[in-house]
């Protein structure tokens, strides 16, 4: 373990989403994890719950540059001594104005990059349900705006694409962030090819709790975990299930946009079963007693926590080839299908089932891979790490 001074303290700063997802658990995981360790954590969070009180027009401006978050800022600093500022995620409450007011009173900061948000209004680069980059790599992000990429907004669309464009021609990014963490190599690519400096970024897996009791073979249901949209490939799902449900049935935790569509197709396949949101106690229970995750998603993914938390457990992994997944999952452990190919997705699941021992293996594999890359023992010394370099600026 890497020793801390005593009183190190660290900001942590989260932009809480309206529907509870995996930014939100790996905010609350981290700040933990610190806690636990001795680190002195405060946070700064703001709730997207707020919006409807304060209204679309205020946001927008907020989206750009919070006075609201200068200020809340410049007061938690001058009553905490704060070694490193921490942002996970400042959209849209507490925008980019919370880099210049670290930089303003000289505190290093760190930024964990989830998503493609810096550079995509939707944060996926995805449109209609195909990998799109119209705006990787442009100076204003005006394909945006004419699609309504941003909840099918031209006024969301715009604000967004507009903070985008500004705080890239101000070079917030490159002149007021210490470290940026990518999750895995192929987030840290795009950093890249969008601008950002390589020697700013430092890559860092999430990581989840070790829960493993004992390995069990005996699944009899394949299971997703996740927000049942459009981009996480649940259309794909239910049509794969569609030929799968004689082979092994489905079980799905989440809720969404697409949650009438799952309800409904439920209803008319009896082998598939939706669970709704659930607790994490519940999701760990079903997971430690399924055969197989499957993750077909269709977006570039950050690092889906549900891969690390079926890792944990001994499960294998059956995902789509596509951003980060790809660099998660290695023939060891599961099997990658091309995203969108509801044929290759039926075929990996029928060729899992067919052999035990491989499934066995699998299994073995995939807790190792756990214990090699997502223990929380591993993740902090890999933060504090990061801590160090940031504060001493030799990154």
């Amino acid at each position: 373990m890497i020793e801390i001074s005593e009183n190190f303290s660290v900001l942590l700063v989260h932009n809480l989403y309206l529907i509870r997802g995996g930014e939100d658990e790996c905010f609350d995981a981290e700040k933990n994890l610190l806690s636990s360790n001795g680190v002195n954590v405060i946070e700064y969070v703001e709730d997207n719950k707020i919006i409807k009180h304060i209204g679309l027009i205020k946001t927008a401006i907020q989206t750009i540059w919070s006075f609201t978050t200068v200020k809340n800022l410049k007061k938690i600093l001058q009553r905490n001594k704060i070694d490193i500022i921490h942002v996970h995620n400042f959209f849209p409450i507490i925008s980019p104005s919370v880099f210049y007011a670290a930089k303003h009173a000289k505190i290093p900061i760190v930024f964990t990059v989830h998503n493609q948000r810096l550079f995509c209004a939707n944060g996926y680069f995805l449109r209609n349900q195909q990998i799109c980059e119209l705006c990787s790599n442009k100076f204003f992000n005006l394909p945006a705006v004419r699609y309504r990429c941003y909840r099918n907004s031209f006024f969301g669309s715009l604000i967004v694409s507009i903070m985008q464009g500004v705080h890239k021609w101000i070079s917030t990014w490159n002149s007021k962030v210490d470290i940026f963490i990518a999750l895995t190599d192929f987030s840290r690519s795009k950093l890249i090819q969008n601008g950002i400096k390589e020697k700013l970024i430092k890559v860092k897996p999430n990581f989840v709790i070790d829960e493993f009791s004992q390995f069990n073979f005996k699944g009899t249901y394949a299971l997703f975990i996740g927000r049942l949209s459009e981009e996480k490939g649940v259309n794909i799902l239910l049509e794969a299930w569609a030929e799968l449900e004689n082979d092994i049935s489905l079980k799905i935790i989440g809720d969404g946009n697409l949650s009438e569509t799952v309800d409904f197709f439920c209803k008319n396949h009896p082998s598939v079963e939706w669970l709704g949101r659930q607790s994490h106690d519940f999701v760990m229970e079903i997971l430690s007693q399924a055969k197989v995750l499957i993750v077909p998603s269709i977006c570039y993914e950050g690092m889906p926590r549900a891969i690390i938390e079926a890792f944990s457990l001994g499960k294998p992994v059956i995902a789509s080839r596509i951003g980060g997944i790809e660099n998660m999952i290695s023939e060891e452990v599961g099997y990658l299908v091309n995203p969108g190919d509801k044929n290759a997705l039926v075929n990996e699941v029928r060729e899992f089932l067919e052999n035990k021992d491989l499934v066995i293996k699998k299994s073995y594999a995939a807790r190792n891979e756990y214990l090699n890359k997502y223990t929380p023992e591993k993740n902090f010394d890999l933060i504090m790490d990061i801590y160090q370099k940031a504060i001493r600026k030799d990154n």
